[in-house]
């Protein structure tokens, strides 16, 4: 396709290309945008964030040609909610289809939080599972990820870009919908909200450089600190319900295996899994350690007494 782009700027809204006159001498815009194509390729939605750059994928060469990608803006990927019980039934949550993501249930099990929404645009909800009803919480018009439930059921730690430079760091948010977002630990580095244990500590990723990561907690007098640094890729950190233990994935050993280790330490880490593992959580009682092995979900039984077994 050929065109005079001379005097012109071309943007894109939502995969459609548009046009506009532009005085290049005053830097001003002239006359009233058109289109000129429709379903054009363009990173918005995405199921990834970071992924979520607003590029269009389109390039216009000197002499005025122009080269696109057809495919418009990624699909909204809605999807249902359900629960599998121990046995591998499945039960369908009364929930709306939406673009689900994180789940994580209350102390007390009578209330689901979740982060929903494509790309940059999440927003934490709660649904009351007695009553059959979602509530979204005020935390909108940033990407907001992972809630984690404080122990007494109040509040929702979450990861949010709300902050001035847009560095993702850690908020909480009371579960009633009263008042606005409290900002959290650190304000430096970019930071994932994990695990709020029994005893009110907060474990999270800390990315001092945008790069690899760190567990770090957060304990109830506000002092953030590493729980341990390593040179591997340390995720999904996760207290034991007393608060003595924390499940974690590491790729240490060259691929991601789960391992624990006691609560503060400095103790050395038991392997969990043999041959992959990620994505970790406990059972209520802290009698079983779950995660993710190639798309499976495992449980492996555990003692957490004094000695971890």
């Amino acid at each position: 396709m050929a065109f005079q782009i001379i005097d012109e700027d071309i943007d894109q809204r939502q995969g459609v290309l548009m046009a506009v006159g532009f005085d290049v001498e005053r830097l001003e815009i002239e006359g009233q945008p058109v289109t000129i194509l429709d379903d054009v390729m363009q990173a918005l939605f995405m199921p990834n964030s970071s992924w979520e750059t607003g590029a269009g994928q389109v390039a216009v060469s000197a002499s005025g040609h122009l080269a696109y990608a057809l495919g418009g803006v990624y699909p909204e990927q809605l999807r249902s909610a359900v629960r599998v019980t121990s046995t591998g039934d499945t039960i369908a949550l009364d929930m709306d289809s939406r673009q689900y993501s994180f789940f994580r249930v209350s102390p007390d099990g009578t209330r689901l939080a979740f982060q929903a929404g494509p790309g940059r645009r999440n927003d934490i909800w709660v649904h009351d599972l007695v009553r059959g009803v979602s509530r979204r919480l005020n935390t909108g018009g940033f990407t907001n990820r992972h809630p984690v439930w404080s122990p007494d059921g109040q509040w929702l730690a979450f990861a949010s870009n709300r902050d001035e430079g847009g560095i993702r760091t850690l908020y909480r948010v009371r579960v009633d919908g009263s008042g606005e977002p409290e900002r959290l630990g650190p304000s430096y580095g970019s930071h994932t909200s994990s695990s709020w244990s029994s005893q009110g500590v907060i474990a999270f990723l800390h990315d001092a450089s945008l790069g690899q990561g760190d567990i770090w907690v957060l304990p109830p007098d506000g002092t953030a600190a590493p729980f341990f640094t390593s040179e591997a890729s340390d995720q999904f950190p996760t207290f034991s319900p007393d608060g003595n233990w924390l499940a974690y994935a590491s790729n240490q050993s060259g691929r991601f295996e789960v391992y624990v280790r006691p609560y503060p330490g400095p103790e050395p880490a038991t392997q969990i899994s043999g041959d992959r593992g990620s994505n970790v959580a406990w059972s209520p009682d802290g009698r079983q350690i779950y995660y993710i092995q190639d798309g499976v979900l495992m449980a492996v039984d555990v003692t957490p007494g004094d000695e971890f077994q």
